[in-house]
C-alpha cells in the first residue's frame, strides 16, 4: 500500500481481480488470498493517519467552515468551534467539500461512498436532488463537486482512469454532479435543468380510470414530489367573455407574491424569442408588474377574451414565466463566490451575489375549449443560486490555461437571452459546452428555510 499513490488502483488491481478469481473457482486463487488482501486493507484504515484524514471529513461537514478537521482540531480553539457549528452556510461550501472527498486519492472506495452520501444529503437537503430527466451525467453543475481527471493518482495502465473505475461501483458518484431541481421540478427551473421535459410530461393520475392496474402508474410523481412551493387549484371553463372568480386561488397568489416583493430585484419574463429559442420577452423593475400580468393573462385565458389568443394558449401550455434577482435573506457566506480552479489558485466570480427566483403559471391538466369543462392550473415557485460560466475575451474565445480550462468566472448576465436557453443548462454536450454554465451554489442555509418557511405560510390556510 505505501507503494501506491492511489488506494483505487490497488482496489482495482488487487482486490476485484481476486474477488473475480475466487468466484471463477479453480487452484490459482483461494479465498485465501482474498482474506489477505482483505486485511491489508483494514490494517490501513486502523492507521492514525487514515483515521484522521476519514474524521476530517465528518468534521468539515459538520462544520464547513473547518479548514482542517480531524486531528488538527485540536488546534482550533472550542469557541471558534462552536462559532463554526451555528454559523450559516451556502451550498458552494458543501460542493467544495465533495470534491475533496471525490478527488482523495488516499480513500478507500467505500468509506469515501459513505462521506459522500452524507455531504450529498446536507446539498440534497438545501438544493434539492438531481431528477431523472436530468440524465446527462456528463454535463457536469459544478466542477468544484467532482473528482479531477488529471494526474498521475488518477491515472492506470491501459488508458485505464479513475472516472472509469468510479463507474463500476456503488454509491455516489465522485466522477460526476448533476444538475439539482432546488425543490422546483414542476416550474422554470426543472424546465431549465430538464430540457423541458416537466412540461410534457403529465401530472401523476393514480387509479383515474378506476383499474387498479393504474395504482401503479406514476407517471410525473417525480416532478410533483419535488416541488416545494406550488399553488394548484381547479377551475370550471365559463362561457366566453364571461369572468371567473377562483377566491382561494387569487388569495395565496397575491400573498406569495407580497411575501417575496420585498427582497426580489428587477425581473424577466422568459418564452420563446423565436422558434425553439427560449429567451428574454419583457423586462420588469418588480415583482408586482409580473403579478398583474400574470393575474390578468389568466383570466384572458380562462374567458377566452385574448386579443391574441393563440399566443395567450401558448404561454399558458407552456408557461408564463419569469426570473427575479432575489437579495439573500440577511448577507451571503463568506467565500460563496469564491472557487479554486483545477491548478490550485483561488479566483472570485464576478458579478453580484444574489439569488435567483422563478416563477411559472401554467395549465397542468385540461385545456380551455370546451364551456363546462375542467382544468387545473398552477403556480410554481423556485428559488435557487445564481449560475455561472467562463469569462470570455473580446474574440468570444474562452481565457483558459495551458490546459483548457477557463481561469475566469462570471455570474450570468441577468438581463442577456443566452441565460434563459433551457440547451445551455441539459442540451447536448456541445450545446452545454458552448457556455459551460455551473451552479454556483451561493444559496444559504439560512436562505432555504427563511423563503421556504414563508412560502409555505403565504400558501397555507392561513392566507385566506
Amino acid at each position: 500500500m505505501d507503494s501506491t499513490d492511489a488506494f483505487w488502483k490497488y482496489e482495482k488491481g488487487i482486490i476485484l481481480d481476486i474477488k473475480k478469481e475466487v468466484r471463477k473457482g479453480g487452484t490459482g486463487i483461494t479465498p485465501v488470498h482474498w482474506a489477505i488482501a482483505t486485511m491489508i486493507v483494514e490494517n490501513e484504515r486502523k492507521k492514525n493517519e487514515y483515521k484522521s484524514r476519514y474524521s476530517k471529513y465528518v468534521e468539515r461537514i459538520s462544520r464547513p467552515a473547518s479548514l482542517t478537521g480531524g486531528q488538527g482540531e485540536k488546534k482550533t480553539p472550542e469557541k471558534v468551534q462552536k462559532a463554526q457549528l451555528l454559523a450559516d452556510t451556502s451550498a458552494s461550501q458543501y460542493f467544495k467539500i465533495r470534491g475533496d472527498i471525490a478527488g482523495d486519492p488516499l480513500l478507500f472506495s467505500d468509506d469515501r461512498a459513505k462521506l459522500l452520501t452524507l455531504v450529498d444529503s446536507k446539498i440534497d437537503s438545501m438544493c434539492g436532488k438531481p431528477l431523472s430527466a436530468t440524465n446527462k451525467a456528463i454535463l457536469t453543475a459544478n466542477f468544484m463537486a467532482i473528482a479531477p481527471t488529471e494526474g498521475a493518482e488518477y491515472q492506470m495502465g491501459a488508458g485505464e482512469q479513475f472516472s472509469d473505475f468510479d463507474g463500476t461501483i456503488g454509491g455516489p458518484s465522485a466522477a460526476s454532479f448533476k444538475w439539482r431541481c432546488y425543490g422546483d421540478a414542476m416550474g422554470v427551473w426543472g424546465n431549465m435543468v430538464t430540457n423541458g421535459s416537466n412540461i410534457t410530461a403529465k401530472i401523476a393520475q393514480l387509479g383515474a380510470s378506476g383499474s387498479t392496474t393504474d395504482f401503479l402508474d406514476v407517471g410525473g410523481a417525480e416532478f410533483e414530489s419535488n416541488q416545494d412551493l406550488s399553488i394548484t387549484s381547479q377551475f370550471t371553463i365559463p362561457a366566453q367573455g364571461d369572468a371567473v372568480e377562483n377566491a382561494k386561488f387569487n388569495s395565496r397568489m397575491h400573498s406569495l407574491f407580497d411575501t417575496f416583493g420585498q427582497y426580489a430585484k428587477n425581473g424577466v419574463q422568459i418564452g420563446q424569442v423565436k422558434t425553439g429559442v427560449i429567451g428574454i420577452m419583457e423586462n420588469y423593475n418588480d415583482l408586482g408588474e409580473y403579478a398583474s400580468q400574470a393575474e390578468f393573462i389568466l383570466n384572458e385565458w380562462l374567458s377566452k377574451t385574448a386579443t391574441d389568443q393563440v399566443k395567450t394558449d401558448g404561454s399558458m401550455n407552456g408557461g408564463f414565466n419569469a426570473c427575479f434577482q432575489l437579495s439573500h435573506i440577511n448577507t451571503g457566506v463568506a467565500d460563496s463566490m469564491k472557487i479554486q480552479m483545477a491548478d490550485g489558485r483561488e479566483t472570485t466570480i464576478s458579478g453580484e451575489d444574489d439569488l435567483r427566483l422563478w416563477l411559472s403559471l401554467r395549465v397542468i391538466q385540461g385545456d380551455n375549449k370546451t364551456e363546462g369543462g375542467e382544468c387545473m392550473i398552477g403556480l410554481f415557485v423556485g428559488i435557487t443560486s445564481a449560475c455561472m460560466r467562463p469569462v470570455r475575451k473580446g474574440d468570444g474565445s474562452m481565457l483558459v490555461d495551458k490546459d483548457g480550462n477557463p481561469t475566469e468566472w462570471e455570474v450570468l448576465p441577468f438581463s442577456a437571452d443566452e441565460t434563459y436557453n433551457r440547451v445551455h443548462y441539459s442540451g447536448s454536450e456541445a450545446e452545454w459546452a458552448e457556455y459551460q454554465y455551473q451552479d454556483i451554489g451561493n444559496l444559504t442555509t439560512e436562505d432555504y428555510k427563511g423563503f421556504t418557511q414563508w412560502g409555505l405560510r403565504a400558501i397555507s390556510d392561513e392566507t385566506l
